[in-house]
């Protein structure tokens, strides 16, 4: 923040506070938060806390600096420029938040537009109502979902263990083992193999599948007198006891050890997350149908006290049965529910350092996840965490398309229209507009309460009469 700002001084300014975060995006692709422009001030517009300032900015200078925040300003740290560079230049403004008089901001000409008496004009969109919806774009599921296996064996010769082997990055469990044995090693204890690592991923993913609970359980022999199954006997079935479980799942690594990057606060898994959304996307062919949610790791301890030294970047979502943990925003097939791509949500600074940070942060996830398949033309379905015009124009651009739910996300959307339409149970009115050459339609439906939806395609199939079905899990 410049403290007294006068007429001449030089400033700069992140791009997307001067042109807006869609428009930036759109000129200087997903690295646009860390573009900033320089330019010199001009004139004082008002006075006192609401005081603004007007720059002209040095377009043809426009540096690319690493580590950009948002929005910076300089004052006298640059050195002065030419006036005849100046009046070259466009007049742009930018904008912030009211600051105290030492504090002033610059002036933003890309504001919103003034609000419109008209429910279908919203920030400058013209909307119009429509009494039915037609199909358009979308020719139908010119996508299979499908898995790469190599060979022409049939799917039903195919076991669970072949699935796993197949959804995995075995191609990386020669490195696990070895990064895993370098640790094992240190701490005295004997070495291990790939086989091994497999095994105790295997163990794991049981424990998932059947929880007990005690993990001292599963290597039981004897029956217990409430249990009508055989007990599990994990140690004589598979040949590994718990004790030489709990020591390698205690020093199972990851991560080159060799190459730790300390800046890196997710290092001992990256590794691992990349590799995984690497394998699904070289051997899954996803459905028309792409889903974007979140998922949660919950953090389980008998010593909650070490989770700030165990987690990077600890969340606490009050919604969740065990809201403390890791957070993860996951893109899955619609169809059969395999999971496509995995992004840890980190540390707020850290997330400001990925591609597309300078859109919303529903966008910026969307992007992110959506990216290996644009111009697929796929249809992207998100809830309202994801769910904006912004959104919808971008994924447009690029060959995918949008069907969402709009809650808070109302910048040029007609809610206002749709929330003052008359309902009855099983109703729906709708709107259609075009955002930067993208159509898109607006629709209020009526259940026990209204729903409000986006969606750049529609098209004319029936669909399936709603009920209640088991939620198909992702894998």
């Amino acid at each position: 923040m410049a403290k007294g700002l006068s007429v001449g001084d030089r400033v700069c300014a992140n791009v997307t506070k001067v042109l807006g975060a869609r428009k930036a995006t759109a000129e200087f692709g997903k690295q646009a938060s860390k573009v900033q422009l320089r330019g010199k001030v001009t004139e004082k517009v008002g006075a006192g806390p609401s005081a603004k300032w007007r720059v002209r900015w040095d377009k043809p200078e426009i540096d690319m600096l690493l580590n950009a925040r948002s929005l910076t300003r300089e004052t006298r740290d640059l050195e002065p420029e030419d006036d005849d560079m100046n009046s070259s230049s466009d007049d742009k403004d930018e904008s912030s938040d009211d600051a105290p008089e030492e504090n002033p901001v610059i002036e933003d000409t890309l504001a919103r537009p003034a609000p419109s008496d008209n429910p279908l004009i919203v920030d400058g969109i013209q909307w119009t109502a429509v009494d039915a919806i037609t199909a358009n774009h979308f020719d139908g599921d010119h996508h299979s979902m499908r898995i790469l296996w190599g060979d022409d064996a049939h799917i039903s010769s195919r076991s669970v263990y072949d699935f796993f082997l197949m959804m995995f990055p075995t191609h990386m469990l020669t490195d696990f083992a070895f990064w895993t044995t370098t640790v094992l090693k240190d701490a005295g204890q004997a070495e291990t193999s790939p086989q091994e690592v497999l095994k105790v991923l295997g163990f794991l993913y049981g424990m998932t599948v059947h929880p007990y609970g005690d993990r001292r359980k599963y290597w039981s022999v004897e029956n217990s007198e409430d249990s009508l199954l055989p007990a599990p006997a994990w140690g004589n079935r598979f040949g590994m006891g718990q004790r030489r479980f709990e020591t390698v799942l205690r020093y199972l690594t990851f991560h080159d050890l060799s190459t730790f990057n300390e800046s890196d606060r997710w290092h001992p898994v990256r590794t691992l997350v990349d590799t995984f959304n690497q394998r699904r996307l070289d051997k899954v062919r996803p459905s028309s149908c792409l889903v974007v949610d979140e998922s949660f790791a919950s953090w389980i301890s008998r010593k909650p006290d070490d989770m700030p030294d165990a987690l990077p970047h600890t969340q606490k979502i009050i919604r969740k049965p065990k809201g403390v943990g890791t957070e993860f925003k996951n893109l899955a097939d619609g169809v059969t529910g395999v999971m496509l791509r995995l992004e840890i949500q980190e540390k707020k600074n850290d997330m400001a350092d990925k591609d597309w940070s300078a859109l919303p942060a529903g966008t910026a996830w969307l992007l992110r996840l959506c990216e290996p398949y644009f111009g697929s033309h796929r249809i992207v379905r998100a809830d309202s965490a994801f769910t904006s015009t912004t959104a919808a124009v971008l994924l447009g651009k690029r060959g995918l398309f949008l069907q969402g739910i709009v809650k808070g996300a109302t910048k040029e959307f007609p809610a206002k229209y749709l929330d003052n339409c008359q309902y009855q149970r099983g109703d729906h009115h709708a709107a259609t507009a075009t955002i930067e050459g993208v159509p898109m339609i607006a629709l209020g439906w009526k259940d026990k309460t209204l729903k409000r939806l986006l969606s750049t395609t529609m098209w004319d199939n029936s669909g399936r009469p709603a009920t209640h079905e088991e939620k198909i899990p992702c894998v």
